[in-house]
């Protein structure tokens, strides 16, 4: 699996496990919806802005990136 795809997938079940829509994770970060809806579609962000969607799930950047990785 490519890191596009993990990060993707860890986006997808990251906003599952805390019961939350793009839009609500979009208010959090104090983005636009399409911002979220974006980085959905093609997984494409710096690490900075990788770090600020986990913390705004709540989550460490390792714990985020691990959810979305198949063993």
């Amino acid at each position: 699996m490519e890191l596009q795809e993990t990060l993707e997938s860890s986006l997808r079940i990251a906003l599952a496990k805390r019961g939350m829509s793009q839009k609500d994770l979009a208010v959090k970060m104090d983005c636009t919806a399409a911002y979220i809806s974006k980085i959905m579609k093609n997984g494409r962000l710096s690490v900075e802005k990788l770090n600020d969607v986990a913390v705004a799930l709540n989550f460490a950047l390792w714990e985020f990136i691990k959810l979305g990785e198949v063993d």
